[in-house]
Protein backbone atom coordinates (compact mmCIF):
# COMPACT_ATOMS: atom_id res chain seq x y z
CA UNK A 1 0.00 0.00 0.00
CA UNK A 2 3.11 2.70 0.41
CA UNK A 3 3.61 2.74 -3.18
CA UNK A 4 -0.44 2.53 -3.95
CA UNK A 5 -0.72 6.01 -1.48
CA UNK A 6 1.32 8.18 -4.13
CA UNK A 7 0.28 7.05 -7.07
CA UNK A 8 -1.24 10.84 -8.53
CA UNK A 9 -1.90 9.08 -12.02
CA UNK A 10 -4.76 7.09 -10.63
CA UNK A 11 -7.86 8.66 -9.19
CA UNK A 12 -7.74 8.80 -5.40
CA UNK A 13 -10.35 6.05 -4.51
CA UNK A 14 -7.97 3.75 -6.67
CA UNK A 15 -5.05 4.80 -5.47
CA UNK A 16 -4.57 6.98 -1.76
CA UNK A 17 -8.09 5.76 -0.76
CA UNK A 18 -7.35 2.04 -1.26
CA UNK A 19 -3.92 2.09 0.51
CA UNK A 20 -5.65 4.15 3.40
CA UNK A 21 -7.96 1.27 4.04
CA UNK A 22 -5.03 -0.97 3.40
CA UNK A 23 -3.42 0.30 6.62
CA UNK A 24 -6.62 0.12 8.67
CA UNK A 25 -6.85 -3.53 8.25
CA UNK A 26 -3.20 -4.03 8.81
CA UNK A 27 -3.53 -1.81 11.64
CA UNK A 28 -7.08 -3.76 13.42
CA UNK A 29 -4.42 -7.02 13.31
CA UNK A 30 -0.80 -5.13 14.50
CA UNK A 31 -1.94 -2.32 16.28
CA UNK A 32 1.55 -1.05 17.63
CA UNK A 33 3.11 -1.40 13.98
CA UNK A 34 5.49 1.47 13.13
CA UNK A 35 5.52 1.25 9.55
CA UNK A 36 1.81 0.80 9.30
CA UNK A 37 0.95 3.77 11.45
CA UNK A 38 3.48 5.92 9.43
CA UNK A 39 2.16 4.39 6.46
CA UNK A 40 -1.54 5.53 7.65
CA UNK A 41 -0.08 8.74 7.91
CA UNK A 42 1.13 9.47 4.56
CA UNK A 43 -1.79 8.27 3.10
CA UNK A 44 -3.55 10.44 5.27
CA UNK A 45 -1.52 13.70 4.26
CA UNK A 46 -1.64 12.60 0.65
CA UNK A 47 -5.34 12.16 0.54
CA UNK A 48 -5.76 15.46 2.14
CA UNK A 49 -4.02 16.70 -0.85
CA UNK A 50 -6.25 15.53 -3.27
CA UNK A 51 -9.67 15.93 -1.25
CA UNK A 52 -9.45 19.91 -0.27
CA UNK A 53 -12.83 19.79 1.38
CA UNK A 54 -12.04 17.11 3.92
CA UNK A 55 -8.51 18.37 3.98
CA UNK A 56 -8.63 19.65 7.49
CA UNK A 57 -9.96 16.53 9.41
CA UNK A 58 -7.95 14.16 7.31
CA UNK A 59 -4.25 15.99 8.14
CA UNK A 60 -5.53 15.80 12.07
CA UNK A 61 -5.68 11.97 12.13
CA UNK A 62 -2.71 12.12 9.93
CA UNK A 63 -0.56 14.04 12.74
CA UNK A 64 -1.94 11.93 15.16
CA UNK A 65 -0.88 8.85 13.69
CA UNK A 66 2.60 10.09 12.81
CA UNK A 67 3.25 11.41 16.00
CA UNK A 68 2.75 7.62 17.28
CA UNK A 69 4.70 6.17 14.36
CA UNK A 70 7.52 8.56 16.03
CA UNK A 71 6.91 6.91 19.39
CA UNK A 72 6.91 3.55 17.71
CA UNK A 73 10.40 3.81 15.89
CA UNK A 74 11.97 7.34 15.92
CA UNK A 75 14.10 6.06 12.55
CA UNK A 76 10.93 6.08 10.13
CA UNK A 77 11.12 8.89 7.43
CA UNK A 78 6.95 9.65 7.08
CA UNK A 79 6.41 10.72 9.93
CA UNK A 80 8.45 13.97 9.38
CA UNK A 81 7.13 14.59 5.90
CA UNK A 82 3.63 14.55 7.41
CA UNK A 83 4.87 16.63 10.66
CA UNK A 84 6.67 18.94 8.34
CA UNK A 85 3.61 19.40 5.69
CA UNK A 86 1.37 20.96 8.85
CA UNK A 87 4.37 22.61 10.10
CA UNK A 88 4.68 24.56 6.12
CA UNK A 89 0.79 25.23 6.35
CA UNK A 90 0.96 26.80 9.55
CA UNK A 91 3.86 28.86 8.50
CA UNK A 92 6.40 27.28 10.93
CA UNK A 93 8.82 27.45 7.95
CA UNK A 94 12.08 26.53 10.58
CA UNK A 95 10.16 23.86 11.51
CA UNK A 96 8.95 23.00 8.37
CA UNK A 97 12.34 22.93 6.68
CA UNK A 98 14.22 21.37 9.56
CA UNK A 99 11.69 18.20 9.63
CA UNK A 100 12.07 17.73 5.76
CA UNK A 101 15.83 17.99 6.09
CA UNK A 102 15.21 15.11 8.67
CA UNK A 103 12.99 13.39 6.65
CA UNK A 104 15.50 13.73 3.33
CA UNK A 105 18.41 12.07 5.70
CA UNK A 106 16.55 9.18 7.01
CA UNK A 107 15.65 8.31 3.19
CA UNK A 108 17.33 10.77 0.56
CA UNK A 109 16.31 8.35 -2.24
CA UNK A 110 12.38 8.59 -1.32
CA UNK A 111 10.53 10.76 -4.20
CA UNK A 112 8.01 11.84 -2.08
CA UNK A 113 10.21 13.19 0.41
CA UNK A 114 12.69 15.51 -2.07
CA UNK A 115 9.29 16.45 -3.58
CA UNK A 116 8.22 17.82 -0.44
CA UNK A 117 11.92 19.95 0.13
CA UNK A 118 11.18 21.33 -3.33
CA UNK A 119 8.06 22.49 -3.02
CA UNK A 120 8.96 24.08 0.57
CA UNK A 121 11.23 25.87 -1.00
CA UNK A 122 9.63 27.14 -3.75
CA UNK A 123 6.91 28.48 -1.86
CA UNK A 124 9.88 30.24 0.27
CA UNK A 125 10.85 31.97 -2.99
CA UNK A 126 13.62 30.25 -3.07
CA UNK A 127 13.52 29.17 -6.64
CA UNK A 128 17.44 28.47 -7.98
CA UNK A 129 17.85 25.97 -4.77
CA UNK A 130 14.02 24.56 -5.31
CA UNK A 131 15.45 24.02 -9.03
CA UNK A 132 18.82 22.32 -7.74
CA UNK A 133 16.60 20.54 -5.40
CA UNK A 134 14.56 18.73 -8.32
CA UNK A 135 16.97 18.02 -10.13
CA UNK A 136 18.87 15.60 -7.74
CA UNK A 137 15.23 14.29 -7.44
CA UNK A 138 15.50 13.26 -11.02
CA UNK A 139 18.65 12.19 -11.07
CA UNK A 140 18.11 10.04 -8.54
CA UNK A 141 14.95 8.61 -9.47
CA UNK A 142 15.16 9.05 -13.71
CA UNK A 143 12.41 7.05 -14.28
CA UNK A 144 10.18 8.49 -11.53
CA UNK A 145 7.41 11.37 -12.43
CA UNK A 146 8.09 13.42 -9.32
CA UNK A 147 11.35 14.74 -10.44
CA UNK A 148 10.37 15.57 -13.86
CA UNK A 149 7.38 17.17 -12.94
CA UNK A 150 8.39 19.28 -9.73
CA UNK A 151 11.70 20.40 -12.37
CA UNK A 152 9.03 21.46 -14.74
CA UNK A 153 6.76 23.42 -12.27
CA UNK A 154 10.12 25.01 -11.01
CA UNK A 155 11.21 26.24 -14.48
CA UNK A 156 7.87 27.66 -15.46
CA UNK A 157 8.00 29.70 -12.35
CA UNK A 158 11.43 31.08 -13.26
CA UNK A 159 10.08 31.50 -17.01
CA UNK A 160 12.57 28.70 -18.80
CA UNK A 161 9.04 27.58 -20.42
CA UNK A 162 10.45 25.46 -23.60
CA UNK A 163 12.94 23.74 -20.44
CA UNK A 164 9.75 22.83 -18.82
CA UNK A 165 7.28 21.86 -21.82
CA UNK A 166 10.33 19.07 -22.44
CA UNK A 167 9.51 17.41 -19.22
CA UNK A 168 5.67 18.10 -19.25
CA UNK A 169 5.33 16.37 -22.58
CA UNK A 170 5.99 12.46 -21.94
CA UNK A 171 4.01 13.04 -18.25
CA UNK A 172 1.06 11.18 -18.03
CA UNK A 173 -2.59 12.86 -17.57
CA UNK A 174 -2.89 14.44 -14.08
CA UNK A 175 0.36 16.43 -15.34
CA UNK A 176 -2.59 18.04 -17.99
CA UNK A 177 -2.77 21.87 -16.06
CA UNK A 178 1.05 21.69 -15.85
CA UNK A 179 0.94 21.32 -19.69
CA UNK A 180 -1.92 23.83 -19.90
CA UNK A 181 -0.05 26.85 -18.78
CA UNK A 182 2.79 26.03 -20.31
CA UNK A 183 1.62 26.77 -23.24
CA UNK A 184 -0.14 29.70 -22.04
CA UNK A 185 3.28 30.97 -21.11
CA UNK A 186 4.73 30.03 -24.74
CA UNK A 187 1.26 32.05 -25.69
CA UNK A 188 0.61 28.70 -27.63
CA UNK A 189 -3.16 29.59 -26.96
CA UNK A 190 -4.33 26.88 -29.76
CA UNK A 191 -2.57 24.13 -27.86
CA UNK A 192 -3.81 25.16 -24.74
CA UNK A 193 -7.20 24.70 -25.99
CA UNK A 194 -6.21 21.09 -27.28
CA UNK A 195 -5.22 20.59 -23.94
CA UNK A 196 -8.01 21.44 -21.93
CA UNK A 197 -10.43 20.03 -24.48
CA UNK A 198 -8.65 16.15 -25.18
CA UNK A 199 -6.57 15.84 -21.36
CA UNK A 200 -8.46 18.42 -18.60
CA UNK A 201 -11.81 16.96 -20.15
CA UNK A 202 -10.83 13.47 -20.72
CA UNK A 203 -11.93 9.95 -19.58
CA UNK A 204 -8.65 9.56 -18.25
CA UNK A 205 -7.84 12.67 -15.99
CA UNK A 206 -7.63 11.29 -12.25
CA UNK A 207 -8.62 14.39 -10.56
CA UNK A 208 -11.70 14.35 -9.00
CA UNK A 209 -12.65 18.59 -9.98
CA UNK A 210 -11.49 17.92 -13.56
CA UNK A 211 -14.75 17.48 -14.92
CA UNK A 212 -15.51 20.70 -13.45
CA UNK A 213 -12.47 22.50 -13.85
CA UNK A 214 -12.67 21.73 -17.54
CA UNK A 215 -15.32 24.56 -18.67
CA UNK A 216 -13.99 27.21 -17.29
CA UNK A 217 -9.92 25.60 -18.73
CA UNK A 218 -11.81 25.85 -22.21
CA UNK A 219 -13.42 29.13 -22.12
CA UNK A 220 -9.98 30.62 -20.93
CA UNK A 221 -8.49 28.61 -24.01
CA UNK A 222 -11.48 30.23 -26.07
CA UNK A 223 -10.84 34.23 -24.74
CA UNK A 224 -6.73 34.18 -24.89
CA UNK A 225 -7.58 33.21 -28.83
CA UNK A 226 -10.25 35.57 -28.89
CA UNK A 227 -10.40 38.09 -25.91
CA UNK A 228 -13.95 39.17 -27.01
CA UNK A 229 -15.01 35.58 -25.25
CA UNK A 230 -13.64 36.53 -21.46
CA UNK A 231 -16.75 37.27 -20.08
CA UNK A 232 -18.01 34.15 -20.63
CA UNK A 233 -14.70 32.24 -19.23
CA UNK A 234 -14.92 34.46 -15.90
CA UNK A 235 -18.77 33.28 -15.58
CA UNK A 236 -17.02 30.01 -15.88
CA UNK A 237 -14.97 31.00 -13.26
CA UNK A 238 -17.23 32.08 -11.02
CA UNK A 239 -19.49 29.17 -11.45
CA UNK A 240 -16.55 26.51 -10.31
CA UNK A 241 -15.78 28.56 -7.47
CA UNK A 242 -19.44 29.27 -6.15
CA UNK A 243 -20.00 25.80 -6.56
CA UNK A 244 -17.00 24.24 -4.68
CA UNK A 245 -15.03 26.95 -2.89
CA UNK A 246 -12.28 26.76 -4.50
CA UNK A 247 -10.80 29.17 -6.92
CA UNK A 248 -9.77 28.66 -10.33
CA UNK A 249 -6.12 29.65 -10.80
CA UNK A 250 -6.77 30.82 -14.81
CA UNK A 251 -8.21 33.88 -13.35
CA UNK A 252 -4.86 35.60 -13.19
CA UNK A 253 -5.12 35.25 -16.96
CA UNK A 254 -8.21 37.46 -17.02
CA UNK A 255 -8.13 41.47 -17.97
CA UNK A 256 -8.24 43.51 -15.41
CA UNK A 257 -6.39 40.51 -13.29
CA UNK A 258 -4.15 43.44 -12.42
CA UNK A 259 -6.60 45.42 -10.67
CA UNK A 260 -7.68 42.01 -8.76
CA UNK A 261 -4.42 41.23 -7.18
CA UNK A 262 -5.06 41.33 -3.69
CA UNK A 263 -7.66 38.67 -3.80
CA UNK A 264 -5.90 36.29 -6.45
CA UNK A 265 -2.80 36.77 -3.79
CA UNK A 266 -5.35 35.24 -1.36
CA UNK A 267 -6.77 32.98 -3.15
CA UNK A 268 -3.14 31.84 -4.33
CA UNK A 269 -3.03 31.62 -0.60
CA UNK A 270 -5.38 29.94 0.19
CA UNK A 271 -4.47 27.14 -2.25
CA UNK A 272 -0.77 26.79 -0.16
CA UNK A 273 -2.34 26.77 3.27
CA UNK A 274 -4.93 23.82 2.05
CA UNK A 275 -1.62 22.23 0.50
CA UNK A 276 -3.65 20.41 -2.31
CA UNK A 277 -1.60 21.85 -5.26
CA UNK A 278 1.20 23.48 -6.36
CA UNK A 279 -0.32 26.02 -8.29
CA UNK A 280 0.42 28.85 -5.26
CA UNK A 281 3.89 29.05 -6.92
CA UNK A 282 1.74 31.27 -9.50
CA UNK A 283 2.72 34.19 -6.93
CA UNK A 284 6.14 33.43 -7.62
CA UNK A 285 5.78 32.98 -11.81
CA UNK A 286 7.97 35.53 -13.51
CA UNK A 287 5.25 35.93 -15.90
CA UNK A 288 2.87 37.47 -13.25
CA UNK A 289 4.95 40.10 -11.70
CA UNK A 290 1.99 42.41 -11.40
CA UNK A 291 1.02 40.30 -8.32
CA UNK A 292 4.46 40.48 -6.84
CA UNK A 293 4.40 44.72 -7.35
CA UNK A 294 0.75 44.64 -5.90
CA UNK A 295 0.75 46.47 -1.87
CA UNK A 296 -0.67 42.97 -1.19
CA UNK A 297 2.15 40.77 -1.81
CA UNK A 298 3.79 42.92 1.01
CA UNK A 299 1.30 41.56 3.77
CA UNK A 300 1.12 38.28 2.29
CA UNK A 301 4.77 37.68 2.90
CA UNK A 302 4.92 39.93 6.65
CA UNK A 303 1.69 37.81 7.74
CA UNK A 304 2.63 34.15 6.65
CA UNK A 305 5.94 34.52 8.42
CA UNK A 306 8.03 34.48 5.24
CA UNK A 307 9.52 37.67 5.71
CA UNK A 308 10.89 37.02 9.47
CA UNK A 309 12.39 34.18 7.82
CA UNK A 310 14.61 35.50 5.02
CA UNK A 311 15.53 38.22 7.09
CA UNK A 312 16.97 35.77 9.03
CA UNK A 313 18.52 33.04 6.52
CA UNK A 314 18.72 35.65 3.78
CA UNK A 315 16.34 36.76 0.50
CA UNK A 316 16.48 35.13 -2.60
CA UNK A 317 18.03 36.55 -5.36
CA UNK A 318 15.04 37.97 -6.93
CA UNK A 319 14.09 39.83 -3.83
CA UNK A 320 15.48 42.77 -2.38
CA UNK A 321 14.67 44.94 0.85
CA UNK A 322 14.27 48.89 0.73
CA UNK A 323 13.11 49.35 4.48
CA UNK A 324 9.91 48.02 5.03
CA UNK A 325 9.67 47.07 1.45
CA UNK A 326 10.33 44.14 -0.52
CA UNK A 327 10.84 44.29 -4.23
CA UNK A 328 10.36 40.59 -6.25
CA UNK A 329 10.79 40.76 -10.11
Amino acid sequence: PRALASLRDLPPEASTERAEREFRALLRERPDDARAHAGLAMALEIRAQRRPTLASTLREEAVREATLAQRLDATLAEPYFVLAANACIADDWERCLSLQERALRVNPSNAEMAYGMTLALARLGYLHRAEARARDLLARDPLGRNGSFMLARVLDTLGRHDEARKLLEPLPANAAYARWFNAVWRKDYREALRIARVEIAGPDHPDAHAKQLAPGYIAASEALVDPSRWPRAIAEFEAYEEKTGVANFSGVLAPGARANAAPLIDDLNQVRQRGYSTWDLLLWTKDLAYLRRDPAFQAFLRDNGILAYWRKHGFPPQCRARGDVVSCD
